[in-house]
């Protein structure tokens, strides 16, 4: 009798720990968690499994939506999504074709073999979303073939439009799973009916040489707030327009980085901006004892 005792209290502890375990990790899980995973292609799995392992699927990233979104959440919560660029529409019909590459969160990225003329006209919703956050938006791609970089910032000059507005996106950030970002704009995301739209005209050749690249989407990252985040140390596109003009369409805010009133501290040593090789021999690298950094670049 004893030991039948002993065997249903070590049972109900373990059930507790078990329970205890599955509220911790369900608080750490979107609300609508469920609901979520019935975008994807396996829902029954996934809501069979221990919460645990969920949350652990979800940080990592997942497929939706017919595998054209890409969901995952951060540390705290947040929610991130990218929407590949398969579902863009491209002007210029022979310079594009769609390829797998193993590096990539989708079955299908685009390459794009003449980078000074993209014409990429990019018209999406994000779908996942809560209505409490905002969000910065992100172009991720990177250079065909190998790569040899070790600066985190790339100079590429991006010409895009947002509405009326000619907008540069003048620095690329290297991400660790080794793809670029550019930061195109902010959001305030009051409504979930509204679309994001941009056209991607092209990069500079001059910094980036005639390399093709690949597209992976646009990314939405959550942020805690636009307008009381500290920029000073954080290394960021900086977009050129003097207009005061804020984008405003169905009270969702766009906000292009130039418009935001803030204070951005930085400075890099022209001998990491200059990223191609064969660029480099364009100039003559000289130290100054006036300059901040270690080298200058003369033509």
């Amino acid at each position: 009798m004893v030991g039948y005792s002993d065997e249903v209290l070590v049972h109900l502890q373990n059930a507790l720990k078990f329970q205890e375990s599955s509220e911790i990790w369900e608080a750490k899980l979107p609300v609508n968690y469920k609901d979520i995973l019935k975008f994807s292609k396996s829902p029954e799995t996934y809501l069979t499994m221990e919460k645990k392992d969920i949350y652990n699927i979800l940080s990592k990233g997942i497929l939706l939506k017919d595998d054209n979104l890409w969901f995952s959440i951060g540390g705290s919560g947040e929610r991130n999504e990218m929407i590949t660029s398969t579902l863009f529409s491209f002007r210029n019909r022979w310079s594009h074709r769609r390829r797998s590459i193993k590096e990539s969160r989708f079955h299908k990225v685009v390459e794009m073999s003449d980078i000074s003329n993209l014409n990429i006209q990019i018209k999406i919703r994000p779908q996942l979303l809560p209505s409490d956050v905002n969000y910065s938006v992100h172009l991720v791609f990177k250079f065909c073939g190998p790569t040899k970089s070790h600066a985190k910032r790339m100079y590429v000059n991006l010409k895009y439009k947002m509405g009326n507005e000619s907008l540069h996106a003048y620095f690329a950030t290297w991400r660790e799973d080794e793809w670029m970002m550019i930061e195109l704009c902010r959001f305030d995301n009051q409504r979930k009916d509204t679309n994001f739209e941009v056209l991607l005209e092209g990069f500079s050749r001059c910094y980036c040489d005639s390399r093709a690249i690949y597209i992976e989407g646009i990314e939405f990252q959550a942020i805690e707030n636009v307008k009381e985040e500290k920029m000073e140390n954080k290394e960021i596109p900086v977009m050129k327009s003097r207009s005061k003009m804020k984008i405003k369409k169905d009270h969702m805010l766009w906000y292009p980085l130039s418009k935001m009133k803030r204070k951005v501290y930085h400075m890099e040593s022209a001998k990491e901006i200059v990223y191609n090789s064969s660029n480099v021999t364009l100039f003559n690298s000289k130290s100054s004892a006036q300059s901040r950094v270690e080298w200058i670049y003369k033509d």
